[in-house]
């Protein structure tokens, strides 16, 4: 390692794609990545698991509250994030979408997999949750579609999504996004290109965050 060559900052990311905020964490951070050396580990965390569906009256309410507030979260994305969204489905189980996560990471193409669903979702409005839509993802990427489509089904990746969400709770982490860098250091909600800049500055500069 030369002189001025630094040891990359460890980073996890717990998020989900249906999360709109997620996605802009997501920006922020891959655009700080072209400037710091990170180490980053996408973790699952299902916003509405499947173990524990809504009824009708919740989903309905829920998608009043949403619609209600949408407008204020898509000015925030578009100005502060660059992005255009559009109004997300609410029914999406988003398993599948964090299971084709770990295949794509197998293949070395997670930042445009992350990038493509986000896309799928938020702009596309496509249903996330369809393995067909996953696959095509995986295609555009140069993934072998019927492997990905075959992995999509593997017990071991459905049990290890299930372990990234058992492990955010006893870190009290209970939304997301939720950044964490060096295993200590805990930013919770969507961070700004210049936030996150400054405590990967401050973090390379003092090996630590805070007083």
């Amino acid at each position: 390692m030369s002189q001025n060559a630094r040891p990359p900052i460890p980073v996890e990311v717990y998020s989900d794609y249906v999360c709109p905020w997620c996605y802009m964490n997501f920006t922020s951070l891959e655009q700080v990545s072209r400037e710091f050396p990170l180490e980053i580990q996408w973790r699952a965390f299902e916003l509405q698991p499947r173990e524990a569906p809504l009824d009708p009256g919740a989903l309905a309410e829920k998608q009043r509250y949403i619609e209600a507030h949408f407008p204020a979260v898509r000015r925030i994305a578009k100005d502060q994030y660059g992005l255009d969204l559009s109004f997300g489905r609410l029914d999406v189980d988003t398993r599948l979408a964090h299971v084709g996560a770990k295949l794509a990471a197998a293949c070395g193409k997670a930042w445009e997999y992350h990038a493509k669903v986000f896309e799928a979702h938020w702009v596309q409005q496509a249903d996330i949750g369809d393995p067909e839509v996953l696959a095509g993802i995986a295609g555009q990427l140069g993934i072998d579609r019927e492997a990905f489509r075959e992995g999509l089904d593997d017990e071991e990746l459905h049990a290890g999504v299930l372990r990234e969400e058992a492990a955010a709770h006893r870190l009290g982490i209970r939304g997301v996004p939720a950044t964490v860098i060096a295993g200590r250091y805990l930013l919770s909600g969507a961070q700004t290109r210049e936030r996150l800049r400054s405590v990967f500055q401050e973090y390379q500069r003092r090996g630590q965050l805070g007083s």
